[in-house]
This record gives structure tokens, C-alpha cells and sequence, in this order.
């Protein structure tokens, strides 16, 4: 009878640690999620204002990745303009490598990152673990690219293949 009560307090403290960790992995890769659909909201906003001058595609990225929650919290993105180090920079995409490269004269493709922990905008997720482990320098990030493609119908047709209707 007494060794169930010595095997119950050796036993009891690993199962509450374990039941513990596995609440915090759970709580950031939830966390991870919650920033890498911001992100995807946040490009494809930006991407769909490409033509159009940053005061537009930038503020429409931040409200896209506002409209999402990370850790029960509005996204934060920190744009900058002409690709300062920002959250958000434009340049071009490359279909065949899949590479997305910054730059400001050809302009068909915008990256966003968000950032979550450490000095991130974005609080660092999990409960208890932050607290008791120094996590100050630890940030994650998740990053999206969207390109802007034109869609094919906006291909002038050539004399031959024009159509008129008469009435």
C-alpha cells in the first residue's frame, strides 16, 4: 500500500511538467500559425496594391495583418519605406528559382515578416515559459510572399482574334 503513495509523488510532478511543455509547444506553434496567416493576409494586400505608391500598399498591408490575431493580440508589422529594414519590402519574384529578391526599380512581388518574442512588436507566446526562462533574445518569424501576376485575360487580343457584334 505505501509504495502506490511513493510512486504517485515520484510520478505526479513528471506527468504535471510534461502536461505543462506540452501546453506551451502547443501555445507557440499555435502562435506560429497565427503569424504566418497574418503574414499571408498582410503580402496579399500589399501585392494587390503594387501599382499603386507606398501610402497605399503599406497601410493596407498593416491593416490586412491587423485584422488577424497572434496571442490573442492584433499583428503588428512595422513597415519602412524604399525597403528600410522594415517588416515589408518589395521586389522582384522569380518563378523559376522561387526566390524573392529585393528591389525597388522592378517591383512585382512584396515580402512580409511578421515577428513574435524577444523585442518583436508581437508578444511571445506561451504562458509560463516566458516568464521563468529569460526568452529576451529569442524571436521567431514567419514570412510570406505574395507576387502580383496579371491575370490573362488582361492580354490584348491581336486583330485576328477580335470579335464584333453588330446590331
Amino acid at each position: 500500500r505505501g509504495i502506490s503513495s511513493i510512486t504517485l509523488i515520484v510520478a505526479l510532478p513528471t506527468i504535471l511538467v510534461a502536461s505543462w511543455l506540452g501546453i506551451e509547444l502547443g501555445l507557440l506553434i499555435r502562435t506560429l500559425n497565427q503569424a504566418k496567416t497574418a503574414a499571408d493576409a498582410a503580402a496579399l494586400a500589399a501585392a494587390a496594391r503594387l501599382d499603386e505608391s507606398f501610402d497605399s500598399y503599406g497601410p493596407a498591408s498593416v491593416a490586412a495583418a491587423a485584422a488577424n490575431v497572434i496571442h490573442d493580440a492584433p499583428a503588428i508589422i512595422v513597415p519602412e519605406m524604399d525597403n528600410a529594414g522594415g517588416d515589408l519590402s518589395v521586389g522582384r519574384w522569380d518563378p523559376a528559382t522561387r526566390q524573392f529578391t529585393p528591389d525597388l526599380t522592378q517591383v512585382d512581388a512584396v515580402a512580409v515578416t511578421i515577428r513574435v518574442g524577444g523585442d518583436a512588436p508581437n508578444a511571445a507566446p506561451g504562458y509560463i515559459l516566458p516568464g521563468i526562462i529569460e526568452l529576451s533574445n529569442l524571436v521567431f518569424q514567419r514570412t510570406s510572399v505574395a507576387a502580383r501576376v496579371p491575370p490573362a485575360n488582361s492580354i490584348a487580343p491581336s486583330r485576328s482574334e477580335e470579335h464584333t457584334s453588330e446590331l
